[in-house]
């Protein structure tokens, strides 16, 4: 039988659950966010079949 999350006032509990709010919060970086956008340019300048592997050209 599946066991229930206790919802205690545990002190670990409750700093893991800030520590990752607090990371789930952070503003993504401006060079990340750059690199995937030249991500979907490259994808979309060479866009390949559903279902292929990466590198894999679409064929007319």
């Amino acid at each position: 039988m599946g066991r229930k999350a206790k919802r205690t006032a545990d002190p670990i509990s409750q700093g893991l659950q800030k520590l990752f709010q607090s990371v789930a919060d952070e503003a993504i970086p401006e060079e990340f966010m750059a690199l995937l956008d030249q991500i979907d340019a490259k994808a979309a300048e060479n866009p390949a079949p559903i279902g292929s592997p990466p590198g894999v050209e679409e064929t007319e």
